[in-house]
C-alpha cells in the first residue's frame, strides 16, 4: 500500500506545481476587431445629436481572467476604462469625436496583464460629412526623449491619417517655451522636418494637421531634451 500512496503524492505535487505555473502564465494578447483602425465608425446605435453607442469587440486570449477596455477621446484626452469578462462591449461616446482604443487582457497571477495594439477611429456624427484628420501622431523625438543634434539640427518625424484621406498639409510648431510655441514650418506635406537647435536645452513640439475641406487636428506636445 505504501507505493501506491507514494505515487498518488507525487502526482498531487506535480499538479499542484503546473498549477502555480498556469496562474503566473501571461494572458494572450487581444487582437482588435471593431472599430476597424483609422476608420469612420457609423454603425453605432442610440444616435443622437451629441452621442452614440458603439460596440467595441476584440478575439478571445488563453490565460485570461477578464478584460479591461480602454477608450480615450482625442481631443478631449478623457479616458474611459470598463471592466468585462466578455470579448466586446457597447458604450457610450460622444459623436462626431476622433478615438483611440486598446483591450489589457488581465489575470489574477500577472500583475500588469497584456495590452493589445492601439487603434484609432472617428465616432461619426449627425448629419456630418467632413470630417477632421486625426491628431497627427509624434514618432521622433519621443517624448522626454534625449536626442544629440547634428550640424545643430534635430529630425522631427510623424505621421498623419483621415478617414476622408484628404490630409492636405502640416504646420509644425516647436520652441524651448512650453506656450506659446514657434511656428517653425507651415503647408508642409512632409511628415518630417529638421529644426534647428541648442545643446543643452530643452524643446516642445506639435503638429496641426489640415485637410482639404479647411477641418484642422492638434497632436499632443511633446518635449525633448538637446544633449
Amino acid at each position: 500500500m505504501r507505493r501506491p500512496l507514494f505515487l498518488l503524492a507525487i502526482i498531487t505535487i506535480l499538479a499542484s506545481c503546473t498549477k502555480k505555473e498556469d496562474d503566473h502564465t501571461p494572458p494572450g494578447k487581444a487582437v482588435l476587431v471593431f472599430p476597424a483602425k483609422d476608420a469612420l465608425c457609423t454603425t453605432g446605435t442610440n444616435i443622437t445629436a451629441t452621442e452614440s453607442t458603439v460596440t467595441f469587440s476584440w478575439n478571445t486570449t488563453e490565460h485570461t481572467d477578464g478584460y479591461q477596455l480602454i477608450i480615450t477621446n482625442l481631443v478631449t484626452k478623457e479616458v474611459i476604462t470598463k471592466n468585462t469578462a466578455n470579448n466586446q462591449m457597447a458604450v457610450t461616446i460622444p459623436a462626431n469625436a476622433p478615438y483611440s482604443w486598446s483591450v489589457n487582457s488581465v489575470s489574477a497571477g500577472v500583475p500588469n496583464g497584456t495590452k493589445s495594439n492601439e487603434w484609432r477611429f472617428y465616432n461619426a456624427g449627425l448629419g456630418i460629412t467632413s470630417y477632421a484628420p486625426f491628431p497627427a501622431t509624434m514618432v521622433s523625438p519621443t517624448y522626454n526623449q534625449s536626442v544629440t543634434a547634428t550640424g545643430g539640427k534635430v529630425t522631427l518625424t510623424w505621421t498623419g491619417s483621415d478617414v476622408d484621406n484628404d490630409i492636405n498639409y502640416y504646420t509644425v510648431f516647436c520652441d524651448k517655451n512650453a506656450t506659446p510655441l514657434q511656428q517653425v514650418i507651415a503647408n508642409t506635406q512632409n511628415t518630417s522636418f529638421n529644426t534647428s537647435v541648442t545643446s543643452g536645452s530643452i524643446y516642445y513640439w506639435y503638429v496641426q494637421t489640415y485637410d482639404k475641406q479647411g477641418n484642422v487636428s492638434k497632436s499632443e506636445t511633446f518635449k525633448f531634451t538637446v544633449n
